[in-house]
């Protein structure tokens, strides 16, 4: 009696120190849904779902049919018993821009955000910096030779606020949503710091409709290209992008694909 009584008061207090988490790869077509247990998780559930979205639920990354897609999520999450888990969601590689920005700076600015806004460089991302949300992550530490440089991920404002209602709607509490590409680049960073300076790091991201490929070196993305689904042509698509490139940056003597 005595501890099944302090069961049911640590419970809700554990529930809420070690919440479940969910986590989220959003694509135009189905969403993967990976739950980590947290204390209210069935015993024996199924943690990894892949489920297709209605046509034109989702296009180009921004959430059209914003009821239905928290109805969908917020309904597994409870089937799952992952009821008010904290959710890391990452973006289809259409919602957000991804671009290298050099600073014509000796040193690195106070205020990156507010620089690189007041500069307001033609980054040919479709929406200009007034009308997004921006991170800049400094890429330092490969070759102290280049000049200062930034990691630039932006996402129109209107887009992030869709997906923060989609998950409101899900009774879900969003943590952080982040770009696929940054996922990607996070995910080999051991390989990007191990490389040789003269090495060229080829990133291949398979998908149903071909592969996302991502040119890298000095631990930065200098090249992207979606190549076609046939194998042939997507192998032939590789060789010529890898080839422009070195033809580019004649230093790039090996290549390694990942």
């Amino acid at each position: 009696m005595v501890l099944a009584g302090l069961r049911e008061r640590l419970d809700p207090l554990l529930a809420r120190i070690f919440p479940p988490r969910i986590l989220l790869v959003l694509d135009d077509d189905a969403f993967t849904l990976l739950g980590l247990p947290g204390q209210a998780f069935q015993a024996g559930s199924n943690r990894l779902r892949r489920v297709p979205l209605p046509r034109g639920a989702c296009v180009d990354g921004l959430p059209l049919q914003k009821a239905a897609l928290g109805d969908l999520i917020g309904d597994l999450s409870l089937e799952l018993g992952l009821q008010g888990a904290h959710v890391v969601a990452s973006l289809p590689r259409s919602a957000a821009g991804i671009r290298v920005v050099q600073w014509p700076f000796d040193a690195w600015p106070e205020e990156p955000e507010q620089a690189l806004r007041q500069i307001d460089p033609d980054l040919a991302m479709g929406y200009p910096l007034n009308q997004a949300y921006l991170s800049l992550t400094p890429l330092i530490g490969f070759d102290p030779q280049l000049p200062l440089t930034s990691l630039l991920v932006t996402a129109p404002r209107s887009l992030v606020l869709a997906w923060i209602e989609v998950f409101s709607i899900a009774e879900l509490h969003l943590e952080r949503l982040e770009p696929a590409q940054v996922a990607d680049l996070r995910a080999i960073e051991p390989l990007v710091a191990d490389a040789p300076t003269d090495q060229l790091i080829a990133l291949l991201e398979w998908r149903s409709g071909g592969a996302e490929l991502t040119l890298i070196r000095h631990g930065i993305p200098e090249f992207s290209r979606h190549l076609p689904a046939m194998q042939a042509d997507l192998i032939a698509g590789l060789h010529q992008c890898i080839h422009y490139w070195r033809q580019r940056d004649p230093a790039s003597a090996r290549c390694g694909c990942c």
